[in-house]
């Protein structure tokens, strides 16, 4: 065997365990009957037994290829599926041109990171210059800033409106004022760095920041603006920063390392109603609310007494659904690659225990007919928008064949038979619809345990019926 189809059926079989376990199963049992049949047959040649011995492989060979190609074949058609579908959800090549104007033109989200305040000290130190020839040595007498590592922001507040420009892009124009409550935790004079980070490729304009009620002359660098001020020993200060700017899908504000915050306070006011807000992570220790103001817009704030944390707070403008359509159906079709193997293999176990004739192309027939159904659901759904009916019109049409291929046999397995079908072939795809996996997960144990109760059950009464 080539490593590289080694390596496919090792990741087909870590992907799909349990359907490939049932199929083993299957082909087990196959392959054990027909050998049984075979040596059990009275007065038959080698030759003949040496043949039906081929014909037994080939039809083993048969089952797996006809398995394994459907699967492939839906898995396969589900990835174009996800791609054609995204674009048609997105607008295609127009709307990601769209969205790269529009990132150029507004900026995209707009995230602030909180202000940064670093410390340090002048430190005073001799630097030896020694000179060749016996020269006397010159001393000089020199200083450095050495960094005094601290938590410097006690307190902020923040007032920021949003005014949408666009519903459908999603723009926006901000106008953010924030207050911060720094202080200097040393018993010595320091001298504090101050760095307000400001996205990158955005318009900014009236840009304002005072330092204890006194506009600061800062410089602008690619990581944002500079300024520096020299804080005496325990000196708490206020820094102001106002301006504006524009963004569009969303507001963000972020304080990027864990820290102790204190006294924290950020409102955010937008003249729409149709956006969602969130915080990240999760805790009691972030209070939050939203009121509407009666004038069509909303305002949300969030509060942090004390903490230690490194909250993300975000806004989002919600946005107009271009289609009706969901990637959602691309989880019906994952879990129907995954049917169809559960299906043929089971419909192949439940005919040999009811000891009924396991035709090859009474499977072939079932398999393909499953995938169809679900061809047919990939393509006409773009069109149609609604996949659940297309799936139990053309189901109804699988059964009814199915009925149609199956119905000289006994009645028992035909009833099974048609039983499995309608359960693989259009409830259990729908599994791919949970949200969670803890949620698919239980469901996939849960018809574990009913496979195997199945298949004992049905073991069992058979042994029953034909004993009496």
């Amino acid at each position: 065997m080539s490593p590289q189809l080694s390596k496919l059926l090792t990741d087909w079989f870590a992907a799909e365990s349990m359907a490939g376990a049932v199929m083993l199963v299957a082909v087990f049992l196959l392959f054990a009957t027909g050998l049984t049949d075979i040596f059990s047959a009275g007065g038959v040649t080698s030759g003949k037994r040496a043949w039906a011995l081929l014909l037994l492989l080939a039809k083993l060979t048969g089952f797996l290829t006809l398995v394994w190609g459907c699967y492939f074949l839906l898995h396969s058609n589900n990835a174009a599926f996800g791609r054609v579908l995204s674009d048609l959800i997105s607008g295609g090549k127009a709307a990601r041109d769209q969205q790269s104007a529009l990132i150029t033109n507004w900026g995209g989200n707009f995230v602030q990171f909180e202000l940064i305040v670093s410390h340090s000290v002048e430190e005073k130190y001799i630097e030896e210059l020694h000179q060749p020839d016996d020269k006397p040595t010159f001393y000089l007498h020199k200083t450095k800033l050495v960094p005094l590592v601290q938590e410097s922001i006690i307190g902020f507040h923040g007032d920021v409106k949003l005014h949408q420009v666009d519903k459908e892009q999603t723009t926006y124009e901000c106008a953010a004022s924030y207050q911060y409550d720094v202080v200097n935790n040393a018993d010595v004079q320091t001298i504090a760095q101050y760095l307000f980070p400001i996205p990158a490729n955005r318009l900014y304009k009236n840009i304002s920041v005072k330092l204890d009620g006194q506009l600061v002359a800062w410089t602008i660098e690619t990581d944002g603006l500079h300024w520096q001020a020299v804080m005496s020993p325990h000196q708490q200060s206020k820094v102001e920063i106002s301006f504006e700017t524009r963004g569009a899908y969303a507001f963000l504000y972020q304080i990027p390392t864990q820290r102790v915050i204190r006294n924290f306070s950020l409102i955010v006011a937008i003249d729409v109603i149709d956006v969602y807000s969130g915080v990240s992570p999760q805790s009691d220790s972030v209070k939050s609310r939203r009121l509407e103001n009666g004038a069509g817009g909303v305002v949300m704030d969030w509060t942090i007494h004390q903490a230690i944390m490194a909250p993300l707070i975000n806004v989002y403008f919600s946005r107009p659904a271009k289609t009706e359509l969901s990637t959602t159906s691309q989880g019906i079709v994952n879990y129907a690659s995954r049917a169809l193997i559960l299906l043929i293999s089971l419909l192949a176990l439940t005919l040999m225990i009811c000891r009924a004739q396991v035709r090859l192309s009474r499977l072939a027939l079932v398999g393909c007919l499953f995938c169809a159904q679900y061809l047919v659901m990939i393509a006409f759904y773009p069109i149609s928008g609604n996949y659940f009916w297309l799936l139990l019109t053309f189901s109804l049409f699988t059964l009814l064949l199915s009925f149609l291929a199956f119905k000289d046999i006994p009645r028992l397995p035909l009833i099974l038979a048609l039983m499995l079908i309608g359960l693989f072939g259009v409830i259990y795809p729908f599994v791919g619809l949970l949200p969670g996996e803890r949620e698919r997960n239980a469901i996939d144990g849960g018809v574990q345990a009913g496979m195997i109760l199945y298949i004992f059950g049905l073991t069992l009464y058979t042994r029953i019926w034909h004993r009496e």
